[in-house]
């Protein structure tokens, strides 16, 4: 039996084509469609950041601008995390006004001033106050004082979630801000300064130095793929900068405002919390409120318009009070 050649229909062929061509255009559309969104959010940031106005830049970002304690009706359309958020950093912010500022005391996480500080006197009296990367933070004036931060060891080391500040020219900004703001009021050696390289916004911790949490390395291991599992699962927080604020112990904090773009802060502790079931309980978590977003900036170890002298290398002041954020 002979078989005779398949034979196509001229039409379904060109259909084919017509098919495939179609579909290629479609996905390059789709790709340049990408590509424009992608650029359009960087010329859009750009625009945003051109704006006159704190205000005019959180209407740009579809953000409300929560300027002091918003009315009843403002309250109503908000999210309740967004208020929330507000809500403590606007009683941060006052905390210093109400309670007035008391530095040198225990400032952070159960720590005071002389467990994280020390003061040095250098020989040649040039050497310039120093933030962790050993930049001089004031060039054009050097201080005969060094401040260097006290390392400990620990038992059980830290094992803590973190969110670094990716944007280094955020950071550098902020930085500089504080600089030319701050460090004309105070005295010499009366800031530290972090370094803005290494600025984060803590989320979680699985020990800390007042809960530490035994680990052996196994157990590390299987915290670090739970933590990986959740990050997964999780979109990218965005966040934009609400305000910069003074607490009563002496902490200059970043305050963020988390956008509707990307997770919720609360709810991401609250997935780590279930994914590292032996971690300290919430209320043992050095950040208290799993709404905030907070990043420190500086902490003043004198007042403004306090002496320089530091007796012994060291600077006696007044005891004062955790800001309770978990700085």
């Amino acid at each position: 039996m002979q078989h005779r050649p398949l034979r196509r229909n001229a039409s379904t062929v060109l259909l084919r084509k017509e098919f495939y061509f179609f579909l290629i255009l479609f996905l390059s559309g789709v790709f340049m469609y990408g590509v424009s969104q992608y650029l359009r959010g960087v010329l859009d940031n750009s625009k945003v950041m051109k704006l006159s106005s704190c205000a005019a830049r959180f209407e740009a970002l579809s953000m409300p601008y929560l300027k002091d304690e918003p009315d009843f009706m403002v309250q109503r359309s908000l999210p309740e995390h967004i208020l929330h958020r507000h809500s403590v950093y606007f009683t941060m912010s006052q905390d210093v006004r109400t309670k007035g500022l008391h530095v040198g005391g225990v400032i952070t996480q159960g720590l005071s001033q002389s467990d994280l500080f020390e003061f040095k006197r250098s020989a040649d009296g040039r050497a310039g106050l120093r933030g962790l990367r050993g930049r001089s933070l004031t060039a054009d004036q050097p201080s005969a004082l060094r401040i260097v931060p006290v390392l400990r060891e620990l038992d059980v080391p830290v094992r803590a979630v973190i969110l670094p500040i990716l944007d280094a020219s955020v950071a550098s900004q902020i930085l500089a801000t504080v600089q030319k703001l701050v460090l004309p009021a105070l005295p010499e050696g009366a800031i530290w300064l972090q370094d803005d390289q290494l600025y984060h916004a803590t989320v979680f911790h699985a020990s800390s130095h007042l809960h530490p949490v035994l680990a052996t390395p196994e157990d590390v291991d299987a915290e670090a793929r739970a933590i990986a599992s959740v990050a997964s699962t999780s979109c990218p927080i965005e966040a934009v900068l609400e305000r910069i604020i003074l607490t009563s112990s002496g902490v200059v904090v970043a305050c963020w405002q988390a956008t509707l773009a990307g997770t919720e802060p609360a709810h991401l502790r609250e997935a780590l919390r279930k994914a590292l079931p032996n971690a300290p309980p919430p209320e043992a978590q050095m950040v208290k409120e799993p709404a905030i977003l907070h990043t420190t900036i500086a902490r003043l170890l004198q007042p403004p318009g306090s002496s320089s002298d530091h007796e012994n290398g060291r600077k006696g002041a007044s005891s004062g009070g955790e800001d309770g954020s978990g700085t």
